[in-house]
């Protein structure tokens, strides 16, 4: 190989070296973004356990008061 042909090589591959950091710059966005979005959904899913488990100690609370009512 010549050493124009070497120069040319090394000149595209370097431009694709570029443009991979670029994509990989870009992969490590998207992959905090959805971390993050994972993060958020936990939390949200945390806490609609937790207000299930409360809505249903209110029902049984209520149910013990209606059972009550009917026995005075």
């Amino acid at each position: 190989m010549s050493n124009q042909n070497l120069e040319v090589l090394v000149n595209t591959l370097s431009a694709q070296v570029v443009q991979q950091g670029h994509q990989i710059a870009e992969l490590q966005k998207q992959l905090a973004s959805m971390q993050l979005t994972s993060c958020e959904l936990d939390k949200l899913i945390s806490s609609v356990k937790s207000s299930s488990m409360l809505n249903q100690k209110l029902a049984n609370e209520l149910m013990e008061i209606e059972a009550f009512k009917k026995r005075l």
